[in-house]
């Protein structure tokens, strides 16, 4: 654990350094994302406008909701796609065979070794912008709901690290396998929008097969008060039994890779 855990500082070290090597780029990705965050906002509002309320959310816990959808989906796209994404890759061209000679566990030096972290510059952003936003709704926030609220931000993670996983891992099989980063953009972007609108069996499945749900709808519930730690031990049970699919299937799959000496 200490290995991995070193392994992986010093990738996001050397990451963050190397985006520090173009301060220029830097600046103009944080530039691009406030942007993108207050033209989000907009949409929203404009949208409301005319809806009123959607699936019970009103305009300003839409925004709420777009915010917090910012957090999580960033984490995911700094942390977790570019493993995901590299997977496909290596298999595609024959470079897994390097990360099967490591003492190291393949699938977690694959989600190791590449990341993005550009894309946390958005999490520095809202975390100033959330607290105010809360501030401006009325809301007081517990330290315990604040506690939940980032448990479920870590579940979220570990929950897409596990599907986005399952999904690169059919590269084994489809080797020319392409356009997987807009695969996983576009199941992500479905948690921008409040998964409420899903009832009945489609309900569940949003939450605890594909946890979409997990991106922004419960976190941001937790934070207007009407979600609470009741929802917790159904989540830790799916998120455990997705690891466990997801670390089985990858197992089985990596029996059907083809090195490139072969």
């Amino acid at each position: 654990m200490k290995r991995l855990l070193r392994l992986f500082l010093s990738t996001l070290n050397y990451a963050v350094k190397r985006e520090f090597e173009f301060k220029f780029n830097l600046l103009f990705f944080l530039i691009f994302n406030i942007v993108w965050i207050l033209t989000s906002l907009a949409g929203i509002s404009l949208v409301f406008k005319e809806a009123g309320t959607i699936a019970g959310w009103t305009r300003p816990q839409a925004m709420l909701l777009v915010l917090v959808y910012y957090i999580t989906g960033s984490v995911i796209k700094a942390l977790v796609i570019p493993g995901a994404n590299q997977l496909a890759e290596l298999v595609r061209t024959g470079g897994f065979d390097f990360y099967l000679l490591k003492p190291v566990d393949a699938q977690l030096l694959v989600s190791l070794t590449k990341m993005y972290p550009n894309q946390l510059a958005r999490i520095l952003i809202v975390a100033f912008a959330l607290p105010w936003y809360l501030g401006k709704m009325g809301l007081a926030v517990s330290f315990g709901s604040w506690m939940l609220f980032l448990i479920l931000i870590i579940l979220a993670v570990t929950a897409f690290y596990n599907l986005y996983f399952i999904i690169a891992s059919l590269s084994f099989w489809l080797q020319n396998i392409f356009n997987l980063n807009d695969l996983f953009a576009e199941i992500l972007d479905v948690g921008k929008r409040t998964t409420d609108i899903f009832t009945g069996v489609a309900g569940g499945a949003i939450l605890f097969v594909i946890p979409v749900g997990l991106i922004a709808t419960i976190p941001a519930k937790v934070l207007m008060g009407t979600a609470g730690w009741e929802i917790l031990p159904l989540l830790l049970l799916s998120n455990l039994i997705l690891f466990v699919i997801s670390r089985k299937f990858f197992r089985f799959a990596i029996r059907f890779y083809s090195s490139a000496s072969s």
